[in-house]
């Protein structure tokens, strides 16, 4: 028998669900969204206040009309609305909670502090702060969390902490780091305060530490024996790495990482996953100067981003030095003014790299590629180029996303397909993520 959805009654049906345990009942609704938690309360008596014990919180102002109503009321109602609802919580602790507002410190300053302030006394696992603005708004009127707020509550609870749009200095990221034994991922995105960035201590938890677009920051220095994640976005700086045994991931821009390959030398070897932006040529011309690149023998993953359909033929040939390699992700940026021009250059290279590389790279089984445009057929010679060498292709998955036009995409799922004739096994995948693509696909085939 169908077990009766809570939001539909029926007469003469047994109501498994509300006979289940309080505490099991809490943990359903708390994979609600607020509104849908919320609306259980009309269900029955017993369902009346039990949404008030929820343990995640998410409240998200993308989800208000901006351009029918004033902002100014918009943003008034959102604010009465996260604070009646935290007013009328009755539980002990919350695991998540998580807050997305436009904001404007001096407008909300104390009720933001009330919303933090609430989430630290329920002890809260998972922080997660966003104030992005649809505007630009100067450093002083974004929200400031200090050492002197925090100190007033207990932070030995958090294990996930996001700050983006927070402005904290780095005496504010120490101060969170000596008080959260427990924490095991750091974000801190977007915050002109931060300039020195020290993630040290024998003690630390902490297992990934994401630092994005921090525009100010001259420098950070990391000794975390747990850390196994670093990802950065940002000006070049320097950065210093002491006793990081567990570092296998990596994502950082190409000119910061040519910047600091000696600094990241000790946990190359180590590295299972590393992601390199090439945002620009320069970006491009920097990196071949490295010659003496090491082997990664350990290396599993790459990814690599681009924005000129060039990039790809430098960028492939780093394959050699990742012998491991069992997943290449590729992603093309959809600003490509000259991918025609470059078109015929690109061919070229690819033809004598036909005739003068023939090595297997064995260990590759899956290709993911976004932002194929299928530009003179540049796109697919990449695919295929990397098809004809990898080693086995038994769970090989080909993942080509974005809005190709139609005539491009036929002509390369016909030559995948005959690919797949003569040389896939029979546990291969060929994925094509948008509804167009698959069925379009399935009329080729």
């Amino acid at each position: 028998m169908a077990v009766t959805p809570l939001s539909v009654y029926e007469p003469g049906r047994t109501d498994f669900i509300s006979k289940l345990p309080v505490e099991i009942l809490i943990t359903i609704l708390s994979f609600l969204g607020m509104e849908e938690a919320i609306r259980t309360s009309v269900l029955s008596r017993r369902w009346r206040d039990m949404w008030t014990y929820t343990r995640r919180l998410s409240f998200d102002d993308a989800q208000l009309v901006y351009d029918r109503f004033p902002t100014e009321r918009v943003e008034a109602k959102f604010v009465h609305w996260v604070n009646h609802i935290l007013e009328s919580h009755q539980g002990t602790n919350i695991d998540e909670f998580e807050v997305c507002f436009n904001v404007n410190e001096g407008d909300s300053k104390s009720d933001i502090d009330g919303w933090i302030a609430f989430s630290l006394r329920k002890r809260v696992k998972r922080l997660y702060v966003d104030f992005t603005t649809f505007h630009k708004i100067s450093q002083q009127g974004k929200y400031k969390l200090t050492t002197e707020f925090l100190s007033i509550y207990n932070l030995d609870s958090l294990t996930v902490l996001y700050l983006n749009s927070v402005e904290v200095t780095g005496k504010v990221v120490e101060y969170i780091l000596s008080h959260c034994p427990f924490l095991e991922v750091l974000n801190v995105t977007d915050s002109n305060s931060l300039l020195h960035l020290k993630v040290l201590g024998s003690s630390l938890k902490l297992k990934s530490l994401e630092i994005l677009d921090c525009n100010l920051l001259k420098d950070i220095k990391i000794a975390a024996k747990h850390l196994v994640s670093f990802e950065y976005s940002g000006p070049i700086i320097s950065i210093s790495l002491i006793n990081t045994p567990s570092l296998t991931e990596i994502r950082v821009g190409a000119m910061f990482f040519v910047k600091n390959i000696y600094q990241l030398s000790g946990c190359l070897s180590q590295l299972e996953v590393l992601e390199l932006d090439f945002l620009t040529v320069k970006d491009i011309k920097i990196f071949r100067t490295l010659i003496r690149l090491p082997v990664l023998r350990n290396l599993k993953q790459l990814e690599l981003r681009l924005n000129r359909l060039s990039n790809i033929f430098y960028c492939i040939s780093l394959l050699k030095v990742f012998p491991q390699l069992r997943t290449l992700i590729v992603e093309m940026s959809r600003s490509n003014s000259s991918a025609i021009d470059e078109s015929e250059k690109i061919k070229y290279k690819f033809g004598k790299m036909e005739e003068h590389e023939e090595k297997q790279h064995k260990c590759l089984k899956v290709i993911e590629v976004s932002g194929y445009k299928g530009v003179e057929g540049v796109d697919a010679m990449l695919l295929l180029w990397l098809l004809r060498r990898a080693g086995s292709y038994d769970d090989l998955v080909i993942a080509v996303e974005e809005e190709e036009s139609k005539d491009a995409f036929a002509i390369f799922a016909k030559s995948v397909l005959a690919l797949k004739v003569k040389k896939i096994g029979p546990k291969a995948e060929l994925v094509f993520s948008t509804l167009s693509n698959l069925k379009e696909l399935s009329s080729i085939s």
